[in-house]
């Protein structure tokens, strides 16, 4: 419990970095160690959240059901990615 009193002030930081209107604001210079402790928490957070998904996809209905709909998901997710890289080229 201790250590979200801790990284919430910086998750909130981030969450304003994040949510800047726009270039036309002043940057913020942090130090070295709020830099190392952003780049830590979100690494935790990105593991965190993988190991919730495997945790998830052992338990066997779970499993059950996403191979019945793998391909729906896996076609679902390629065209996604698919429409994010063709508006990324086409805004440069």
């Amino acid at each position: 419990m201790q250590i979200w009193a801790q990284l919430l002030p910086v998750l909130g930081l981030w969450a304003l970095t994040v949510m800047s209107p726009g270039p036309d604001t002043q940057a913020v210079d942090a130090g070295a160690a709020v830099k190392l402790v952003v780049v830590l928490a979100v690494g935790a957070i990105a593991g965190a959240w993988y190991m919730l998904i495997a945790a998830t996809v052992c338990i066997a209905p779970v499993a059950r059901f996403y191979r019945r709909g793998r391909r729906v998901v896996e076609a679902t997710a390629g065209m996604l990615f698919l429409g994010l890289g063709t508006k990324l080229a086409a805004d440069r």
